[in-house]
């Protein structure tokens, strides 16, 4: 048992499986290889990835892979009710995600009712929750409130908290350039600044190109800002970017005060945004830039008439 463990804990899950699956047919009567089988098997599904190498057909080898899961995963079905019922369903539904996702051997639709299962045996199923609610976002962008509603429940629960935000924060990458999961994804990365949880900095980089695109349009801007309170915007936008650019700080300084300047400028304080925009007005780098040196002049233009009215 210690050994077919450890292979699992150190991500050898094909492994591991494998050795309780010698240990259940030399001891068929005993139980916890079977359980740890389990486990071992919906811990790789909702952990799975698989890289490609030159020559490899990836979603052959994921069929290969997740096909055998899916049948241990009903096998065991049989025997559970209740919450552990409510989890096993979730990961079925995941699996066949995957299978239709990398493997491209199954139907979109097919996942969704494994979650829906998982929620009315226990409707705080954390798995079945964060599950659904990244499915809800790959597969049917208008439902973005629903599926956060159940990232807030798998949350509220107070179980896999790291890998429940991992979910959380792909399923909205995925729909990170449409409006409505833009300001979902401002308003978790505001939560989790507070909470003082992490985010790599490979997916900072992610977030932060939703920026960069909005800088060169106002409106787009201004929607990702307006997510949240003016300074709670400022701080997270500064959360995301606040290791120097060693490439380039001064081109960072630059994007720092104009992305300031709006968020002034939303606020409302008029007289601190225009201060800003006429600073960055006298860089002629900046100015020269095609987006945000246009950007600014309208901006000036913009409060000028305000101020004068």
């Amino acid at each position: 048992m210690q050994r077919a463990q450890a292979q699992v804990d150190h991500g050898d899950y094909a492994t591991g499986i494998k050795s309780f699956s010698d240990l259940i047919d030399k001891y068929p009567r005993s139980k916890e290889p079977r359980e740890s089988r389990l486990n071992a098997a919906m811990l790789w599904i909702r952990n799975y990835h698989i890289l490609g190498a030159e020559g490899k057909d990836v979603a052959s080898a994921a069929n290969a892979q997740l096909s055998p899961l899916i049948a241990l995963l009903e096998a065991e079905s049989s025997g559970l009710s209740g919450a552990p019922a409510a989890t096993l369903a979730a990961h079925l539904g995941w699996a066949h995600f995957l299978r239709f996702r990398i493997g491209e051997a199954d139907v979109p639709g097919t996942a969704e009712p494994y979650f829906r299962q998982a929620l009315r045996l226990n409707e705080r199923d954390v798995y079945a929750n964060a599950m659904l609610g990244n499915w809800l976002l790959q597969m049917k962008p208008q439902s973005v409130k629903e599926a956060m509603d159940h990232f807030h429940t798998a949350i509220e629960t107070g179980q896999e908290r790291e890998w429940v935000r991992g979910f959380e924060l792909g399923g909205l990458m995925s729909r990170r350039f449409e409006p409505d999961a833009q300001r979902e994804l401002v308003k978790l990365c505001n939560e989790m600044r507070k909470n003082g949880e992490s985010i790599e900095d490979d997916e900072k980089q992610r977030i932060l190109g939703t920026y960069s695109v909005a800088l060169a349009h106002r409106d787009e801007l201004a929607n990702l800002l307006s997510a949240l309170p003016p300074d709670d915007s400022w701080a997270t936008y500064i959360w995301l970017d606040g290791d120097t650019d060693q490439s380039d700080p001064e081109w960072q300084q630059l994007k720092h005060t104009f992305v300031l300047a709006n968020v002034d400028e939303s606020a409302g304080r008029t007289h601190q945004a225009l201060a800003l925009y006429k600073r960055l007005a006298q860089n002629r780098r900046f100015m020269d830039s095609s987006t945000m040196g246009a950007s600014t002049r309208e901006a000036i233009k913009r409060l000028e008439a305000h101020r004068v009215g």
